[in-house]
Parts: structure tokens; sequence; C-alpha cells
């Protein structure tokens, strides 16, 4: 399956909008967190001031339990700085 395209999010989430949707799922069309991260998010990773949402933990379903992680780091943040 492709991905979609920026037109298609921008579909989706206008979709959404005017349906008056849920917000877990238009934060998983704005953003493209995993689903495990999406489940894992707090009000508290979210920052008005600086408009910014940080992922600092997944969730997982395991057979025998739920279990939280932390989030696997992605983007520039994540690289390490160097010469």
């Amino acid at each position: 399956m492709p991905a979609p395209t920026p037109d298609d999010v921008a579909t989706l989430i206008a979709e959404l909008q005017r349906a008056d949707s849920d917000l877990p799922s238009m934060v998983y069309a704005a953003t493209g967190c995993r689903r495990g991260e999406l489940c894992g998010l707090r009000w508290s990773d979210l920052d008005h001031e600086a408009a910014t949402l940080t992922v600092r933990r997944s969730i997982t379903d395991t057979t025998a339990r739920v279990a939280e992680k932390a989030a696997r780091p992605t983007g520039p943040a994540a690289s390490p700085s160097g010469p």
C-alpha cells in the first residue's frame, strides 16, 4: 500500500473535522505517529505555547499484558550532532 500524499492527508483531516471526529484520528493523520505512540500520548506531552507534541512513550499489547516503553527517537533531534 503506498503512503498517502499530502493532499490525501489534508482531505482526511478536513473530513475528520467536518464529521466532528475523534482527536486520536486527527493526531494520527497529522503526525504519522505509530499506533503505540498514539496510545502512549499524555496531555503533558503537548506544549501549547510552542505548539509541539513530543512522543515520549509507546504502548504495546502483548498476550500477557499491556506494556509501556520509551518511544524510538526519530527525526533530526534523534541524530547525534557531530562535526
